[in-house]
């Protein structure tokens, strides 16, 4: 799953994730259940944990303005839409940053997490490699 997942990651646009294509800062609408090749595209759970502390130190603001919307609107996330793209952007932006610079170490543990359903605990090897490559 992660093998598939990171490996069509391309630096000029992040075609993985499947709602929008981001081409030089141009939203494109696409298939929102599809990738560049065809498949099914959107990022595993392993994949975002694998991840997730680059997410979370590198989208935190566009992340607390989307919270932040959502409590201006009583919880509403379609009032958030702008903000909420914007998160993916951001996630989009990171994933393929960290592919880009240690694809091996971020398929290695991806697959771990995969494997081990998300227990970090299980996967500490995997993940000091990847944190040595792109650290925090």
């Amino acid at each position: 799953a992660c093998k598939d997942r990171t490996s069509s990651f391309d630096t000029e646009t992040a075609r993985w994730y499947g709602v929008k294509q981001y081409t030089m800062g141009v939203a494109k609408e696409k298939d929102a259940t599809r990738g560049a090749d065809g498949g099914d595209s959107r990022p595993t759970s392993a994949l975002l944990m694998s991840a997730s502390k680059h997410i979370s130190l590198q989208c935190r603001k566009v992340n607390e303005a989307y919270i932040a919307c959502k409590d201006r609107n009583h919880g509403n996330p379609s009032a958030c839409l702008q903000e909420g793209e914007a998160v993916t952007a951001c996630t989009v932006a990171v994933l393929t940053e960290l592919n880009t610079t240690c694809p091996e170490q971020l398929r290695s543990y991806c697959e771990c997490m995969d494997y081990y359903s998300n227990r970090f605990a299980k996967c500490r090897k995997e993940q000091e490699a990847f944190e040595t490559c792109a650290p925090l």
